[in-house]
């Protein structure tokens, strides 16, 4: 039961990180992006599983049950053009850069297209 409000406070600590992060972005601008971004895909991961997995919530609503599956997947991405931005290395935006999301929109596509 502890464990139950522990993981559900999380959520609420990942959303501040990432507030703080996404607000101040004065030094190390993309990197705090990127960063803030990922405390942000923690966060709704996080109220998924805590709100609607150990709930009976997903009963009543059960298009709900692969919700965050797409926000696993970005977090390789984000991680990823993190360290880039941190290290100092320019990331261009071009086709390649995109297909780094490419599986989370697959992952996206595949639970809520049907």
């Amino acid at each position: 039961m502890i464990f139950n409000w522990v993981g559900f406070i999380s959520v609420f600590f990942l959303i501040g990180l990432a507030y703080f992060f996404l607000k101040n972005r004065h030094q190390n601008a993309g990197s705090n992006l990127y960063l803030g971004l990922l405390f942000l895909v923690q966060a709704f991961s996080n109220l998924h599983f805590f709100v609607f997995r150990l709930s009976d919530f997903i009963v009543h609503i059960p298009y709900f049950i692969h919700f965050s599956a797409g926000f696993r997947f970005l977090w390789g991405p984000l991680l990823y053009f993190f360290v880039q931005t941190y290290t100092g290395k320019r990331i261009h935006y071009q086709g390649k850069a995109y297909l780094h999301f490419l599986p989370a929109a697959i992952a996206t596509i595949f639970f809520y297209g049907k």
